[in-house]
């Protein structure tokens, strides 16, 4: 489990978390059944600015992705009852502007992945975090 001591001198050094500014205040949906992972990724997005909702699985995932609206996920691919594929599909159906970045450490299989916008391998270093938060709020002001 990462504490928020942890968390706090992992990321205190990271510049794009000081300069990125969510000014029009995008919604991110983590979702990961590995709480420690799911933390992390919460609290990275959370010092971007972003407004985080989470979910442990792909079923609860696309339950909150129907009520409320989210302009980026972030899901792992292996979880219980639905994995982050079928829940990439439902919401590219749903919602095709979503911006939905893949978390997995299958790394071989990213060519798999065509309807991700990105896909993030594990383990991840918090620059990679970075680009991809970075790419995101760029995909929004263009």
């Amino acid at each position: 489990m990462i504490t928020d001591n942890d968390f706090q001198s992992r990321t205190q050094n990271s510049g794009i978390f000081f300069a990125v500014q969510n000014s029009f205040n995008a919604t991110a949906l983590v979702v990961d059944d590995d709480p420690g992972i799911q933390l992390l990724l919460r609290r990275m997005a959370e010092r971007a600015r972003l407004k985080v909702l989470t979910a442990s699985d792909g079923v609860e995932a696309l339950e909150i992705f129907k009520r409320q609206p989210v302009e980026l996920v972030l899901t792992d691919i292996n979880m219980p009852r639905m994995d982050g594929l079928q829940l990439l599909g439902h919401i590219k159906t749903i919602q095709p502007a979503t911006f939905v970045v893949l978390v997995t450490a299958n790394q071989h299989q990213i060519e798999n992945y065509h309807q991700a916008d990105l896909v993030l391998g594990k383990p991840f270093r918090l620059q990679d975090f970075e680009a991809v938060l970075q790419t995101f709020f760029q995909t929004r002001t263009s």
